[in-house]
């Protein structure tokens, strides 16, 4: 089973969307896991219109590492899959990570831009290409990190900004290898 944790704050006009992407998943063994980081927007609200298996709120806002973390405590799957609220997963996301048998597997960026502005374009191509060069890059966007390894890491509570990439360099350096 994949246990699908997505931290949100403040994300009513995005959680829809990758709620939507998780549910149409071609791969019907996961749970899915929403920790609401303090949003005081109406996110909750939409959320509970989704088949959700567990929410849970956290008392006040303290990032999303510290939501993560909160989220794979609960977490029933082998593999934990964490999705970001503003992101929208393919179809065959779930089942690719599903038949991984690496410790660590990171989804990239599609090169195809839901918006059609100039800096969307680039924006989209950018980050696509640069987690394809940058295979040893560990990201929350779509990241996916096998229980029995993240037990013995988990999110730096204190990296605000980049506690996604933080794990990976240490999940490197005592050597695991990220599969994108």
């Amino acid at each position: 089973m994949i246990s699908v944790i997505v931290p949100m704050y403040n994300r009513e006009k995005t959680i829809a969307k990758t709620l939507e992407s998780i549910y149409t998943s071609d791969y019907k063994n996961f749970e899915v896991i929403i920790v609401d980081d303090g949003s005081k927007d109406n996110s909750i609200e939409v959320v509970k219109k989704f088949p959700i298996n567990k929410i849970i709120k956290m008392p006040s806002n303290r990032g999303a590492g510290a939501a993560r973390n909160r989220g794979a405590e609960e977490a029933k799957g082998e593999t934990l899959l964490f999705i970001d609220s503003d992101v929208i997963i393919n179809k065959d996301t779930i089942r690719k990570i599903a038949e991984s048998d690496a410790d660590i597997t990171v989804g990239t960026y599609s090169s195809k831009s839901l918006y059609k502005n100039p800096f969307s374009v680039y924006k989209a191509w950018f980050l696509h290409l640069s987690h394809q060069l940058v295979s040893a890059r560990f990201w929350t966007g779509c990241g996916a990190i096998k229980k029995s390894v993240f037990k013995d890491f988990k999110f730096d509570e204190s990296e605000k900004d980049n506690e996604d990439t933080e794990l990976g360099i240490r999940l490197m350096k005592n050597g695991y290898k990220i599969k994108v």
